[in-house]
């Protein structure tokens, strides 16, 4: 009995010592395991996988129902309907691009009168027969429309001159202020206002004429001028130009700065303001 029982004891004894050595035993194995894919990755480490050359697929839905295509019986009618549909082909409309339509619309209001048929022409193509007709007639279309920006030009340059000549007509009206009874420039001075006229103009003229010299060497020259002054209500010459020049340069600067020495004159008559101040006063040198 007690033989049995210490046999008993050493087996339960034994048993706790065989679960140590299993456990160590497998730690060992794992151990081994592990060291041999680490030793096996540095050292027999094997080729990478290059996915550069990769191919890219799409996958694209095939649709519900394919045409299906009927083949042709008759080959030989191939060129007869390529011709039939080049035939009835249309022709692409000459559409004007957006851009024309957008210089269309920034065009002024005011635009030179264009011909039509002109235009027409030069847009036209040459035709092999008609092409030196044609082409006679594109240089005439030139020609006419280039007449008519010449003469588009001409009118607008002449409106613009007398515009210019209207408002210095107006600013010289302008210039002096007429009390009374003031004769108008145009009208022709008879009687007692012709002879009053003329002492005015007859005083001015002396009064220059003490003022003219000529130097020694233009003298004996055979020179004559004639010069335009206007004078405002005080006196005052406001205008002084060659109305008829001598020929000879010298001689007519002369002539205005006589005049601009012997200015200001005695006042003019007020009926008489309009008379000299518009239509102003001609001045003969050397008489």
């Amino acid at each position: 009995m007690n033989e049995a029982i210490s046999e008993v004891t050493k087996e339960e004894e034994l048993k706790p010592r065989d679960n140590d050595n299993g456990l160590w035993i497998s730690l060992a194995i794992h151990f081994f395991i592990f060291s041999l894919i680490i030793l096996q990755n540095v050292f027999w480490s094997q080729e990478r996988i290059d996915f550069d050359s990769a191919i890219r697929v799409d996958i694209v839905g095939l649709p519900d129902k394919l045409p299906t295509e009927k083949p042709n019986q008759n080959p030989s009618d191939e060129p007869q309907l390529e011709k039939k549909i080049e035939e009835k082909s249309p022709e692409p409309e000459n559409n004007p691009p957006a851009e024309a339509t957008e210089i269309k619309n920034k065009l002024p209001e005011k635009q030179p009168p264009k011909d039509v048929e002109a235009i027409k022409l030069l847009k036209e193509k040459p035709d092999a027969k008609n092409s030196d007709k044609l082409k006679k007639k594109q240089t005439e279309a030139i020609e006419k429309i280039k007449k008519l920006s010449a003469i588009d030009k001409i009118k607008s340059e002449l409106a613009h001159d007398l515009e210019k000549k209207s408002s210095n007509a107006n600013n010289n009206k302008n210039s002096f202020q007429y009390k009374g009874n003031v004769i108008n420039p145009g009208t022709e001075l008879t009687g007692l206002n012709k002879i009053q006229h003329e002492n005015y103009v007859s005083e001015i003229d002396r009064k220059i004429k003490e003022n003219w010299t000529l130097p020694q060497w233009l003298t004996n020259k055979d020179l004559k001028a004639q010069a335009l002054i206007k004078i405002d209500e005080s006196g005052v010459v406001v205008y002084n130009q060659i109305y008829k020049s001598s020929g000879h340069a010298a001689y007519d600067d002369i002539v205005l700065d006589t005049i601009t020495r012997s200015s200001p004159f005695p006042k003019p008559p007020e009926k008489f303001l309009a008379i000299v101040g518009v239509k102003g006063i001609l001045i003969g040198f050397p008489e």
